[in-house]
């Protein structure tokens, strides 16, 4: 049976994006206090401004994505909802593609926060998620100050067996968008052919093992991301197109995965994760802050060696390099989005030397900042 919880505010349901697991493969209802039975499912109000979707995959025949329309008040009008103007407003879209290959998209700008936290599901076979996130300010809001101490959290993509606990935030106010491609391992060995058994691909994503890595958006990745999501071909080569992108993301990640080439796979767990994503979380919180090893794994609840190891683990970075790579990023964006010069762009994500802020650029985006400003566009 699958259980599925729904936490919401205002009275509004809401059950829009999810790891596509419990899209295609639904079934049970939902068990809490104070309830009201809608269709297959149950509800409670939580009165915060920040909704949250709770949920476990499991198997059934249901689509979910029909739930999601009836719950939300919006038909589901060839694989496509649109988000209702109380909540927001938006797309959300999903499609199956080939054997177990599923897709879903999501455009969509809230009016309050969305949390999604995905229960790990205990059956040993299991799919891989890979979730594409970013999200961009409304027009208007670009030219906002913007220091060492702003907030900053890079475009990125996770990458997830589905059977660890999982979580991801949608921010209100903001143009939020994402790509979530599902498939089962055995598709992936299939496409890759006997060539992948000299790779370190099954290392990293071992059927039937539990692993969770966090990956920094490239520029092409979310390229390829942005034509997934804005799609306007006919539905009858629109599925040739989907799949075809689908695998070039694919393709991409697993490129840059394969940098880690001599990465260990640790034991990992939900507790885990959340520990690890309270520390990044505490990172890009302020980046004039450089980050204390000691403290952070204090506040993990675990020793430095331990929060170590696996930080490196989900993020490919040592705790400092992932620190500077932060700054480096917040920068390219400064030159790319705000027009910063150079030199604004060091000096306010916090660098006061101009020639180590121009190495440390090279170092973690292949380019001097100038030549950076110069191809940004």
């Amino acid at each position: 049976m699958t259980a599925v919880i729904l936490f919401f505010t205002r009275s509004i349901i809401i059950v829009f994006y999810t790891e596509l697991l419990i899209w295609f493969q639904t079934s049970g209802k939902i068990g809490c206090i104070n309830t009201i039975k809608i269709s297959t499912f149950e509800h409670k109000i939580v009165r915060s401004n920040t909704m949250v979707f709770e949920y476990a995959a499991g198997l059934g025949n249901r689509s979910l994505l029909d739930e999601f329309a009836t719950f939300l008040g919006s038909p589901c009008v060839n694989s496509s909802i649109k988000l209702p103007e109380k909540l927001g407003h938006g797309l959300i879209k999903g499609y199956r593609l080939g054997n177990s290959l599923k897709l879903m998209t999501h455009k969509t700008i809230l009016k309050e926060d969305l949390v999604l936290r995905r229960i790990a599901d205990r059956w040993e076979d299991h799919d891989i998620a890979l979730t594409f996130h970013w999200y961009l300010k409304r027009p208007g809001e670009e030219n906002e100050a913007a220091g060492p101490k702003a907030s900053y959290e890079a475009p990125h993509v996770q990458i997830t067996s589905a059977n660890i606990d999982y979580e991801t935030v949608f921010k209100a106010d903001c143009v939020n968008r994402a790509v979530i491609i599902v498939l089962h391992p055995k598709e992936l060995v299939s496409w890759l052919g006997p060539a992948s058994d000299g790779l370190h691909i099954q290392h990293l994503l071992p059927e039937n093992a539990t692993y969770y890595y966090d990956e920094v958006l490239t520029s092409k990745m979310q390229e390829v991301a942005t034509e997934l999501i804005d799609v306007a071909e006919p539905t009858g080569i629109r599925d040739l197109l989907l799949e075809v992108k689908s695998k070039e993301l694919i393709y991409l990640v697993l490129s840059s995965l394969l940098k880690r080439k001599n990465q260990k796979a640790y034991p990992i767990n939900g507790s885990d994760v959340k520990s690890v994503y309270l520390v990044r979380d505490i990172i890009i919180a302020d980046l004039a802050v450089r980050p204390n090893l000691s403290e952070l794994a204090t506040l993990a609840n675990m020793s430095g060696t331990k929060l170590s190891r696996l930080f490196r683990q989900i993020f490919g970075y040592s705790i400092y390099d992932y620190y500077l790579c932060m700054k480096v990023k917040q920068a390219a964006d400064l030159i790319r989005q705000k027009k910063f010069s150079v030199s604004e762009a060091g000096y306010s994500v916090g660098f006061t030397n101009l020639s180590h802020f121009s190495r440390i650029f090279e170092r973690y985006l292949g380019m001097k900042p100038k030549k950076y400003s110069m191809t940004s566009g």
